[in-house]
């Protein structure tokens, strides 16, 4: 059933871009670099430093913007947000990351007052459009607007296939994407399957088509495909250790072997440190056995993991990675 609640969380959950990539390539390197790093800290002195020494400066009121968001304070990433947008109105990206704080508001918000920030979310959006139509990361966030819209307020799949259409024409990669998650959202799983099949013929070995065929394969059940997939691209997957053990691990433990799950896990996560969903997935595994053994090693990659990711309050991945390095811990003894 439609809610306003669902709209927001849909906008706020899906493909959220890097946390500093509107200013790579630009001024501040160094601080966008801090915040690359989560060194929020730092950053936040260094552009709060750079805000005072030009006040009508938008990147870095739009930078600082970024930290409070990530740190969980909305009401003061809005603020500077709208100091940046003042400054620089047509900026795109200020218009998108506005609306996504106008989102995470609504949800904390009763339901008259979600119906108010979903209105301001889409105005947002529709503006970000206007200022940048090549501004595809906007137009997704759209695309899930009207996808969760019923047309009497102002959605509609047809309007979200619009979207895609135009997006495909411009960036036929993220039209492709645009594509794949309209069908997924109305469960027509083989049109999903056959449009990831068809971007993986015009982009050949793509790591995110791959992991979104497997993902509609998983779904329906069809882990053998899967498999003969793997299989057939043992030498020529991208990132190849990561997706490729990651995948043989979630076959692994549809077949029951959750041992030669954590092994693979393991292979998945040394290739790729901050996979999320390899480093929970092993934990779990790991906790899901009396045995103890293995316990030590998941610590060790659950802290690595956890140091990459000090100040990150509102990932909800690091959020459960502290709660199961607290259980690790329990069943350890310590």
């Amino acid at each position: 059933m439609f809610t306003t609640r669902s709209i927001l969380l849909i906008i706020l959950l899906f493909s959220l871009p890097n946390l500093g990539e509107e200013g790579s390539g630009r001024r501040f390197q160094d601080g966008w670099e801090l915040i690359t790093q989560r060194n929020f800290p730092a950053a936040k002195n260094y552009f709060r430093k750079a805000y005072i020494e030009n006040r009508v400066d938008a990147e870095a009121a739009f930078a600082l913007g970024k930290i409070f968001y990530q740190q969980c304070d909305t009401d003061s990433a809005m603020f500077w947000w709208k100091i940046a947008l003042d400054i620089h109105p047509s900026q795109s990206g200020y218009h998108l990351w506005y609306s996504r704080a106008l989102a995470k508001k609504g949800l904390a918000s009763g339901f008259i007052k979600k119906a108010y920030y979903g209105r301001k979310v889409k105005k947002r959006l529709l503006q970000a459009i206007q200022y940048d139509s090549t501004n595809t990361i906007a137009r997704h966030d759209l695309i899930r607007y009207y996808l969760v819209v019923p047309a009497m307020f102002g959605g509609g799949v047809k309007k979200a296939v619009n979207q895609a259409n135009r997006l495909k024409q411009f960036n036929p990669w993220e039209g492709y994407k645009a594509f794949g998650e309209i069908y997924l959202h109305k469960r027509q799983y083989e049109n999903a399957e056959k449009n990831f099949h068809k971007a993986l013929e015009r982009f050949p070995g793509d790591a995110q088509f791959l992991t979104l065929l497997f993902e509609t394969l998983q779904r329906r059940g069809k882990y053998g495909e899967i498999d003969a997939i793997l299989t057939a691209s043992r030498t020529s997957l991208p990132d190849s250790g990561a997706l490729t053990a990651f995948w043989k691990a979630v076959l692994a433990r549809e077949n029951g072997d959750d041992f030669r799950a954590i092994r693979h896990l393991q292979q998945a996560v040394a290739a790729n440190p901050q996979d999320a969903k390899a480093v929970l997935m092993l934990v779990n595994l790991v906790l899901s056995h009396p045995s103890a053994e293995g316990s030590s090693q998941a610590l060790q990659i659950i802290e690595k993991f956890l140091r990459h990711h000090p100040y990150s309050d509102c990932n909800t991945a690091v959020v459960e990675a502290r709660s199961l390095r607290r259980k690790l811990l329990e069943k350890m003894g310590n």
